[in-house]
């Protein structure tokens, strides 16, 4: 890390990023970062700065203190906007500002979502704030709306030189888990040590469970501290409201919404109007249905309501209206009384403070989250309510009583209970048995094994018996309702007069205009159906006659699968028909096949179709169309824009043209453009080798060589593995310089070979040929290669194949012409050996690190020639 400062000027600084009077555990959890001793779990009372955590591993990381250089902030929650990513950016600052540090922040939050920069350079030191599925499923492999040659270089920068601080690491114990087994499990790693850290994983809570002997917890210094004092004690006079909100089906109860909302609603009102001044009061509902009803019932007050399933968009626009009405930690208090009312995604992940709370019955481990988000600075007295719908009969029931009998054992005070983070501490130390009653059981999860990580390894097979589904190593076997993501677009490859359009192009067309993840919508699969329907009806009902028929025969939905092929397409005719009640035998199995691929998928649809209000929430009666990432002017962290053309307009730079309108003589008549950002160029895309000009392959060869020596010497590496990389970015694009490359991507003949044109040229003329392919022979004849031992050979010819994700294992051997096809299908055979054998010598993430390394080069060099 480039850092122009002593380690006791950085020091110096860590005060200032910690405040001005640091909580003693915040400087013993420092020193022990400074010693490269980082504890496997931290148990902290929310609103005593766990976030800090960011401040203390960069300060140890720039003092040169042995720690990774990557650190991984992992929430549970699509939430708005979490401390977190503020934290990670106001610390970022202090170093780049005071000391010309160079760190990336990449977050799913905002303006900062999934930048990619965290990416781009191995050594680069990085802060990446995701969710459980988003880092988890990187981590295996798997990463969702990920391409399989992306997969590699995530899985290797997540899983190597990082550390990973899950956040209320209780909510997620399978996830908790599978860090634990990755961090540890010694047959998940390689025969060989690697040159950097292993991955390392910290768990933080705000329980203040019991057991766990190896966690950081505060201490009696911290209890003196006058701040930790305060918001320890701080006044939260809870009392129970029983009410009748349940209705018995069969043997069981279930919740009666309305019944449950009518009280929340009320009690509520009843505090506001009670007070003398303007105050900021919270309601969390547990279910969208009820929080709905609440704010019904409140609508003339203008509460704010959060809840999950929006758009990264909105849930940016959300964050600013929380700050504006004071719902935000540190923020300005409110003229006037104002209303939040939350689910669970306003439990965690939030930085939430309210003057007053009201609530209804959960499980243990979500009350304590809850109590958390009021008063947290304890420079009040609030008061909280908290509606108990009963439901003793329901399959929570025993649960929920021990919650009853937690609350009744907290300290009583004028007709409530106290329930201050130190209260609840002292009940938690006091009540191990029946917090555990009380507390949401772990789901049952399935074992890691390093046959499964070997498996889901093998990203160049889309197709693989042994591979299962990841989401079971993240969340546990749990009954959880199918999600799909539903995207809305402006421009969508489809054609006038012509539903037939292939689907390689429907393909390329999202591959290059790939759905983002600031743009997506996650919802459960049924609520996407029938909303989905209903839309159609609506749409439809919008136009009569000629227009109806025409409209009808309009692809206006598109549904790709995770790895961004193509799963079905359906007009708006089709989409209608399904809607209504009574279809033939026939419709009725489509109609059934394509709910049922609905599950786990992307659902793209026409802006048109509407059914999204401001506030970023699906609504079945909303018309108008949404804002749109690909609409004018574009959403610049979705990293491409589209321009309608016509065949004569000079667009420079296109990385893809989709023909919208061909002439009757076969034509093209309108088309549409795609840009990428200078950052996507080479990444996800397995795009032509375009370039501001033409580049001569060896300047190319060359420059990689230059930043890859650079990437290893701030890694610290050795001189036989800086050698060894230099070595395979100097041959990694030789294959390059075969007659069928030049020639499909229009070289031109004075100077050849070039490694970069400026038109891009034909990929399809290239036969399939992979030019990663034809370098393996230029590099086993390289005398420096050929002195090589084997295993360090090995390495080398396998980062030439993997350098665009190929390789793992196999690699097309078409075309190439080093020989006859018999002897290329052999050499193809020992480039998957090649990748089996480094697979055993290095784990599956220490091998994909080292694939990361020549790519990142490859890639940087890219951009600067683009």
């Amino acid at each position: 890390m480039a850092i122009n400062a002593t380690a006791a000027q950085i020091g110096g600084h860590l005060a200032e990023m910690l405040g001005n009077r640091p909580f003693p555990w915040q400087e013993r959890l420092g020193s022990a970062f400074m010693a490269g001793e980082i504890p496997v779990g931290l148990d902290i009372p929310t609103g005593l700065g766990k976030t800090k955590i960011i401040a203390i591993w960069l300060t140890a990381l720039a003092s040169g203190a042995a720690v990774p250089r990557r650190l991984i902030y992992v929430v549970d929650r699509r939430a708005v906007v979490d401390q977190a990513t503020a934290e990670a950016e106001d610390t970022a600052a202090i170093f780049r500002n005071e000391f010309g540090a160079d760190i990336t922040i990449s977050t799913l939050r905002g303006q900062h979502v999934d930048s990619g920069e965290w990416r781009e350079d191995p050594s680069r030191p990085a802060i990446v704030v995701g969710t459980v599925d988003m880092i988890g499923s990187r981590l295996l492999f798997e990463g969702y709306g990920i391409s399989r040659r992306m997969r590699p270089l995530h899985a290797g920068l997540l899983g190597v030189d990082s550390l990973v601080v899950l956040d209320e690491a209780h909510l997620v114990p399978p996830f908790q888990a599978l860090m634990e087994t990755i961090s540890v499990d010694p047959t998940l790693a390689g025969r060989q040590p690697l040159p950097v850290p292993r991955l390392r994983l910290m768990s933080l809570s705000a329980t203040q469970s019991p057991g766990a002997e190896a966690t950081f917890r505060i201490g009696e210094d911290d209890r003196r501290h006058p701040e930790v004092e305060r918001r320890l004690g701080a006044a939260k006079l809870l009392s129970v409201s029983d009410v009748q909100a349940s209705k018995t089906k069969g043997e069981r109860q279930e919740l009666d919404p309305a019944v449950l909302a009518e009280a929340l609603a009320g009690q509520a009102t009843a505090i506001a109007d009670g007070l003398d001044g303007p105050a900021r009061i919270l309601v969390y509902c547990d279910g969208r249905a009820v929080a709905e009803r609440v704010a019904d019932h409140l609508s003339e007050r203008q509460p704010i309501l959060f809840t999950g399933a929006r758009r990264v968009h909105e849930r940016q626009r959300a964050a600013d209206e929380l700050r504006s009405a004071g719902f935000m930690a540190g923020a300005e208090p409110p003229e006037a009384t104002r209303f939040l009312i939350a689910t669970s995604a306003g439990e965690v992940g939030v930085d939430l403070d309210a003057d007053h709370a009201i609530m209804d019955l959960v499980p243990w481990e979500r009350m304590v989250q809850r109590l958390g988000r009021v008063n947290r600075r304890g420079r009040g007295s609030a008061l909280v309510r908290v509606v108990d719908p009963g439901l003793a009969n329901s399959p929570s029931g025993a649960r929920l009583d021990s919650v009853r009998r937690l609350l009744r054992r907290l300290p009583p005070t004028g007709g409530a209970v106290q329930a201050g983070p130190g209260a609840l501490g002292e009940l938690a130390a006091r009540e191990p048995d029946l917090v555990r009653e009380a507390t949401t059981p772990e789901p049952l999860r399935p074992a890691l094994s390093r046959p499964l990580v070997d498996a889901w390894a093998l990203t160049g097979l889309p197709q693989h018996t042994g591979r299962p589904e990841v989401d079971p190593w993240l969340r546990g076997w749990v009954e959880v309702e199918p999600q799909t993501r539903i995207v809305w677009r402006e421009h969508l490859p489809r054609r006038a007069a012509d539903p037939a359009v292939q689907v390689a192009e429907v393909e390329a067309f999202f591959a290059h205009a790939r759905p983002h993840l600031s743009e997506m919508l996650e919802t459960e699969t049924y609520r996407a159906t029938d909303w989905l329907y209903a839309r159609a009806k609506a749409f439809r009902g919008s136009d009569t006659g000629a227009e109806r028929e025409k409209r009808d025969k309009q692809e206006i939905v598109f549904l790709l699968d995770p790895d961004g092929g193509l799963h079905a397409r359906l007009t708006l005719g089709t989409l209608a028909l399904w809607a209504g009640r009574k279809i033939d035998r026939q419709a009725q199995r489509e109609r059934d096949a394509f709910e049922h691929a609905l599950a786990g998928r992307t659902l793209v649809v026409d802006a048109a179709l509407g059914g999204l209000d401001a506030a970023g929430l699906l609504k079945n009666d909303q018309n108008e169309a949404p804002s749109v990432a690909d609409g004018a002017g574009g959403w610049p962290e979705v990293g491409f824009t589209i321009q309608q053309s016509r065949p004569g307009d000079q667009y420079a730079g296109a990385a893809y043209r989709f023909v919208t309108r061909f002439s009757a003589e076969g034509d093209p008549e309108t088309l549409l453009d795609i840009f990428l950002q200078r950052e996507r160029q080479d990444t996800d895309i397995d795009a032509p080798s375009r370039a501001a000009r033409d580049v001569p392959l060896a300047e190319h060869a060359s420059a990689v060589e230059a930043e890859v020596r650079r990437i290893a010497g701030r890694l610290g590496l050795e001189p036989r593995w800086v050698e060894l990389l230099a070595a395979a970015a100097r041959l990694h694009d030789h294959g390059k310089a075969a007659p069928v490359w030049q020639e499909a991507m229009n070289a031109p003949r004075a100077g050849r070979p070039y490694a970069k044109t400026r038109g891009g040229g034909n990929p399809t003329a290239l036969g399939r040929y992979r030019h990663e392919f034809g370098s393996l022979f230029a590099a086993q004849s390289d005398p420096a290669v050929q002195a090589m031992n084997p295993d360090d050979r090995d390495l080398l010819l396998h980062l030439i194949a993997a350098h665009h994700g190929n390789a793992r294992p196999t690699i097309w051997v078409e075309n190439c012409p080093e020989g006859p096809p018999t002897a290329m299908a052999a050499a193809g055979l020992e480039v998957a050996l090649r990748f089996a054998r480094l697979q055993t010598r290095w784990g599956p993430w220490g091998l994909a690190w080292w694939e990361s390394l020549l790519r990142a080069a490859d890639q940087t060099v890219s951009k600067e020639a683009g």
